[in-house]
């Protein structure tokens, strides 16, 4: 919660007394006026401020709309070399008191702003230099370099000493407990109060040096570990370019097959433990290796196909920051002259811009931007971005819109924002002409706003989301395997097969408008959702509900009844408020046949980078078609073909029992 301390800037206007001059036979009088005087920016003074703070917005949101004061600049002057702020110190409604306009002198502002930027970064430059400093100081237990002039060494081990650097630490703990029964000893019963003693020694280091140029050393111990490969030893010998005896791996190795005449790819085989050498003479390339195997090779295929999966969402749980308005439009605004956008007006360019932080951006080459709700009127709402901010345009990649229908699709929630969304555009009207929204010309970008994140239900952005959005767990759904059904039951009954999913014999799918057609596309209900309507992205896995507040509308479709029970808090409350968990009344079953974005090789404790996965015939690159999980030994693709569910996969990944001989 921010606290604002607002200085008193005072014009001082001095009256001066009636000079009176007095002639002979008669009388006059005047008053001299001297010239106004415009008062120097003063410092702010510095409090210790304490305060209650709670991360819950359902009691912070109140106090904040009414303690926040927001200075906004009202007017200037280049004759007074003036500036003149004023401020609401009450907003709800209607209702709107403001504090008396101060007046600054423009030059002392400017100082003032150009010292408390200056003090916050050096602020920052102090805290990254002292976070650097300690980061050094940890080097580890101990470093040891030891300086050898020798030419034998040099021949045998290359230029350079010896050096290691040792981390970790050895943890030795003792603990006892004494037990007896309280009562007299005899001959035959002798009870000793003596404590029984446990000792535990555990050990965790890291041992990492070069011997000369040639040499590396690198050493990890684990003695709680139940994996063996966890514990590493590599003892390696790199020769020069021209030597015949090219490298010595002793401990932990792995053998790669290139792809040749007899094999079909290339493979690597790792979880060895043992001595690897390899020599060259001329074009002649050997490799010689005496190991053990500690970890297990396996393959797993998935044929061609699909299974069914079903998933519960709750009514709270809509697609959070998938579509977004433009602008004012009737879907999320009451006042017609306010209107951002009308029939026919089409979008002929867009760009997407999210903010970032002054003082601690990344890129120091972005943009300054403000961001407004309406770009002609920047003081009237409560949305608009109080000061300057850093600004990044969005990828075009990462969003879609609909051009005469004025809204965004992100493929992300937010388009990757966790705070200001806003746009400049190029719009051609109904009757042909060509607008501007906004502007990315100047040094400072104006754009118009469409995401507040601390947007509340009075904010005029707060409609602009379409909260009537929900997630169908998979991209690409096959609609012919498609099934989704509404029930009425409480969060975490979901499960409970006595929920009903008709109100009075009426389906609730029927009731909230997601079935109104059969079939063959005739108007007439059938029991089942219309999957090849326009409620339905069956590429992006959306569906969207015809009202934009489906669990609280009073809206009829099909001549059916309105839900009996209604949940407006979830058209009211920030997505995620705790509110909404206890109001949940209904959840959504989706059923569909397609292929799993995430797969389990049922082994744990892959070896990393042992697999090799291959779709219809083509391999994957990690990070780009899949990523991996080695500890739980899941596999979450990436890759479109891999989730076709006529795509066959093939997965090669190697082990490390928890087990060993």
């Amino acid at each position: 919660m921010k606290k604002i301390l607002l200085s008193t800037l005072i014009v001082v206007f001095v009256l001066a007394p009636a000079l009176i001059f007095a002639d002979e036979p008669g009388f006059s009088g005047g008053l001299e006026y001297p010239s106004g005087y415009i008062a120097p920016y003063p410092e702010i003074e510095r409090k210790i401020v304490i305060s209650i703070f709670t991360n819950n917005p359902y009691f912070t949101n109140p106090l904040i709309r009414q303690l926040r004061h927001v200075s906004v600049l009202e007017r200037s002057s280049f004759d007074n070399k003036s500036l003149t702020f004023t401020t609401n110190y009450y907003y709800k409604g209607k209702y709107k008191y403001s504090y008396t306009s101060r007046t600054a002198d423009a030059e002392s502002f400017y100082q003032y702003r150009e010292k408390a930027l200056l003090k916050k970064q050096l602020g920052q430059f102090r805290a990254t230099a002292l976070s650097k400093r300690q980061q050094d100081k940890a080097g580890g237990l101990l470093s040891l370099n030891i300086s050898i002039k020798s030419k034998t060494f040099e021949d045998l081990f290359g230029e350079g000493g010896a050096g290691l650097k040792v981390s970790g630490y050895h943890r030795i703990s003792f603990s006892g407990r004494s037990q007896w029964t309280d009562g007299p000893s005899t001959a035959t019963n002798k009870q000793s109060k003596f404590p029984a003693l446990n000792m535990e020694q555990i050990s965790r280091f890291d041992i990492n040096g070069t011997i000369g140029s040639k040499i590396t050393v690198s050493v990890s111990q684990d003695s709680k570990s139940d994996v063996p490969l966890a514990n590493r030893l590599i003892l390696r010998y790199k020769g020069d370019e021209d030597d015949v005896l090219q490298t010595i791996e002793a401990g932990n190795t792995n053998l790669s097959l290139p792809n040749t005449r007899f094999v079909g790819y290339s493979q690597s085989i790792r979880g060895l433990f043992g001595l690897k050498t390899t020599a060259k003479i001329g074009g002649f390339s050997l490799t010689a290796i005496a190991s053990q195997e500690k970890g297990n090779s396996e393959r797993t295929s998935f044929e061609p196909g699909a299974g069914a999966t079903m998933k519960t969402i709750r009514d709270f749980n809509y697609a959070y920051g998938r579509i977004f308005d433009l602008g004012r439009m009737p879907s999320n605004h009451d006042i017609p002259a306010e209107y951002d956008f009308f029939p026919g007006d089409s979008i002929m360019h867009i760009e997407v811009y999210k903010n970032g932080k002054v003082g601690s951006d990344p890129d120091p080459a972005a943009p300054l931007g403000y961001f407004y709700v309406d770009l002609d009127d920047t003081v009237s709402y409560r949305d608009t971005e109080d000061g300057q901010t850093k600004v990044h345009q969005v990828d075009p990649s990462e969003y879609s819109i609909h051009s005469t229908e004025h809204w965004i699709l992100f493929n992300s929630p937010n388009g990757g924002s966790d705070s200001y969304l806003g746009y400049y555009m190029k719009l051609q009207r109904a009757n042909g002409d060509t607008v501007e929204i906004g502007s990315v010309t100047e040094d400072t970008y104006r754009l118009k706003m469409i995401r507040n994140n601390n947007a509340l239900e009075s904010y005029v952005t707060w409609g602009y989301e379409w909260r009537n959005v929900y997630s169908l767990f998979a991209t690409n759904i096959d609609l012919e395997g498609l099934e989704i059904n509404i029930f009425q039951g409480g969060n975490g009954d979901e499960h409970n097969t006595a929920n009903e999913d008709n109100q009075v014999g009426i389906k609730y799918t029927r009731i909230l408008g997601l079935d109104r057609f059969d079939r063959n596309g005739a108007e007439k209900p059938d029991n089942l959702v219309d999957v090849n309507s326009t409620i339905i992205d069956p590429y992006r896995g959306l569906l969207i509900f015809p009202d934009r507040k489906p669990f609280a509308t009073d809206r009829s479709f099909s001549d059916s009844d309105t839900l009996s029970i209604k949940i407006p808090e979830i058209y009211s409350l920030t997505y995620g408020h705790l509110e909404l968990s206890k109001k949940s009344t209904y959840y959504l079953q989706v059923s569909n046949l397609s292929r799993q974005a995430e797969i389990s090789l049922n082994k744990p404790n892959i070896i990393e980078n042992s697999e090799r996965i291959t779709v219809n015939g083509v391999e994957l690159v990690k990070g780009k078609g899949y990523n991996i999980n080695y500890d739980f030994g899941r596999v979450t693709f990436i890759d479109e073909a891999a989730l076709d569910p006529n795509a066959d996969i093939s997965i090669d990944f190697e082990y490390t029992p928890f087990i060993t001989s």
